[in-house]
């Protein structure tokens, strides 16, 4: 089994050097809370419950929570030092999500670096 890896800017990340991230870095905490909650559908965040198990957004356990702090996220606010305790210690499970998310970004800077 390969491990899934994405380099971005010559730094090559996996899902252990990302959850390190996490786990140190508040703004990436909170960059990761919108990004998964952006894979909810639009009754899941109207919601805030999952409802849909395709494999991807916050699972069952999480939604309500860190579906209204992503809500709170794009409201500008960021969250409070308890709020990111708890987010810190789910958001880390989603790793392989975000390490997806990164690798389609980074084909699509490519796709658009070669459409020009």
């Amino acid at each position: 089994m390969t491990k899934e890896v994405v380099e971005i800017n010559g730094k090559v990340w996996t899902k252990d050097n990302l959850k390190e991230l996490l786990l140190t870095n508040n703004n990436a905490v909170e960059r990761a809370i919108t990004v998964i909650y952006g894979y909810q559908t639009s009754s899941e965040q109207a919601e805030n419950q999952t409802v849909s198990d395709n494999g991807v957004g916050f699972n069952q356990f999480d939604s309500a929570l860190l579906s209204s702090f992503a809500q709170q996220l794009e409201e500008g606010k960021h969250l409070s030092y308890k709020q990111m305790i708890i987010a810190r210690k789910k958001i880390t499970k989603y790793a392989g999500q975000l390490l997806k998310h990164m690798k389609y970004q980074q084909g699509n800077r490519w796709e658009e670096k070669r459409m020009k």
